[in-house]
């Protein structure tokens, strides 16, 4: 082959290679300057700005939401409490025992909680787990703590909880939304509530 005609090969093959690069710049910038898509909802249905605000306050946000396993569990007056009595209302689930560090705190802003807050608006269910009761009740009358206890017979272990206290908000449809590990201040309770309050989710978990 001549080496000027070689020389025409090349330059042709080169001359394709870079068209074909331009080609690909050019759909990539396209790409980029095309509107975005507006910001995916997370916790099926909530605003990406409310995850993050969540996130913040020191709660994990629950991506996927999941529905609690079905229980029934006896307070510490003798009533029955089951899953179904949490449906259609804002729920916070909180495990705790009196051995644990924190849990005295963690039930002082319950406590606190459940004085403001009105029931029809809002449950609390402080689950005793992995404790004597005799000794759940004398951290109770320590703390002055009034909202009625349940006794856990293995739903704390079911869900995965290991340490304590674990708080977990349930929204009204029943679906776990945000979760933290350690105990909680009223304060910031009462802050997450109010996000989490604010819509229902898009679809049920």
């Amino acid at each position: 082959m001549r080496p000027r005609y070689l020389l025409r090969v090349l330059s042709g093959v080169c001359l394709a290679v870079l068209l074909s690069e331009a080609e690909a710049l050019g759909q990539e910038s396209s790409a980029a300057a095309s509107p975005e898509e507006p910001v995916a909802a997370v916790a099926d249905g909530r605003l990406a700005s409310d995850a993050n605000s969540l996130r913040a306050l020191g709660w994990a946000v629950a991506e996927p939401s999941w529905r609690l396993p079905s229980f029934n569990l006896e307070d510490d007056r003798g009533r029955s409490v089951s899953s179904s009595d949490l449906d259609g209302i804002l729920t916070v689930v909180s495990f705790w025992a009196s051995w644990c560090e924190g849990c005295e705190d963690e039930l002082r802003a319950l406590q606190a909680l459940h004085s403001t807050a009105d029931e029809a608006d809002l449950m609390i269910l402080p689950i005793n787990t992995m404790d004597r009761k005799s000794r759940a009740a004398q951290i109770m009358e320590k703390t002055g703590f009034t909202v009625p206890v349940l006794w856990d017979k293995g739903l704390g272990r079911e869900i995965g909880v290991v340490g304590l206290p674990t708080n977990y908000v349930v929204d009204r449809t029943g679906c776990v939304v945000a979760l933290r590990y350690g105990p909680i201040e009223e304060a910031n309770i009462t802050k997450v509530l109010r996000i989490l309050g604010r819509e229902s989710p898009n679809q049920p978990c």
